[in-house]
């Protein structure tokens, strides 16, 4: 599987302590500094050009239209990983995204494009399809 390039920018982000804990106590009243890459709008269209650049298998689902950025989207293609890109809001002004990477969609995401386009990823069966129909879609599902 080859992993698309994406270039990075660190921000923290600031989250408390969860109530009862260790760092909770230790912290009381500081909250933890943990950090999340966020990439712009540019990183993203880049990213998207890589997916297109693939060959003509290349799928770009949007599940969710964005405010200020991309939303959240995911992208296939084949001999790439399965991209997740979901829009963070940072202020009233700003946001940025997150972008993830899988072997294998997730289940979560896969029944979102089920659902909202009728497109079945590979890996992912609807509900009421039984064991059978299970190893013969293997077989005639089409693979990416």
């Amino acid at each position: 599987m080859t992993r698309a390039y994406v270039e990075t920018g660190v921000l923290p982000v600031y989250r408390e302590s969860p109530p009862g804990t260790d760092d909770d106590r230790r912290n009381k009243n500081m909250g933890e500094v943990f950090t999340m890459t966020l990439y712009t709008c540019t990183a993203v269209k880049e990213l998207i050009k890589q997916y297109e650049n693939s060959g003509d298998d290349y799928v770009i689902y949007t599940l969710e239209e964005g405010t200020l950025g991309y939303g959240l989207m995911v992208l296939t293609a084949p001999g790439y990983k399965t991209a997740i890109v979901q829009e963070r809001y940072l202020n009233e002004w700003s946001s940025a995204h997150s972008i993830r990477f899988y072997n294998t969609c997730p289940t979560k995401y896969a029944e979102m494009v089920y659902k909202k386009f009728g497109d079945i990823l590979p890996g992912y069966y609807p509900p009421g399809i039984d064991g059978l129909s299970k190893k013969l879609g293997k077989l005639l599902l089409p693979q990416r």
